[in-house]
């Protein structure tokens, strides 16, 4: 891979502490999880579409954040840096990489 992708990773969403963001949580083996914040519209549901709106109650919902890997696999981990700002090394089994014809799919690009 000689530049970066964009990906999604399978998570659950809960509720943020404001409407314009989500809680993501990323299981790990051993019980392990990774979470973070992310504005609402780096979220989607299993078949890519936007979340919308936050759960009026304290329930999750399955769905991907979308993220950047910035290196190549080695040994079957990718580096991959998520809407949060933090860099994670996941399983690359685990991503899911778009088609180009999924590639009309509109995810916000901020710096």
């Amino acid at each position: 891979m000689a530049r970066e992708r964009i990906v999604f990773v399978p998570c659950r969403f809960l509720r943020g502490a404001f409407p314009h963001e989500r809680i993501f949580v990323i299981p790990l083996e051993g019980g392990w999880e990774y979470r973070g914040v992310a504005p609402a519209n780096y979220c989607f549901t299993p078949d890519l579409r936007p979340l919308g709106d936050a759960p009026s109650d304290d329930s999750d919902a399955k769905g991907m954040i979308v993220g950047i890997q910035i290196a190549p696999s080695k040994n079957g981990i990718a580096r991959v840096q998520l809407p949060n700002g933090e860099v994670y090394d996941l399983p690359e089994i685990r991503l899911f990489i778009p088609s180009r014809a999924e590639g009309s799919l509109h995810v916000p690009v901020e710096s």
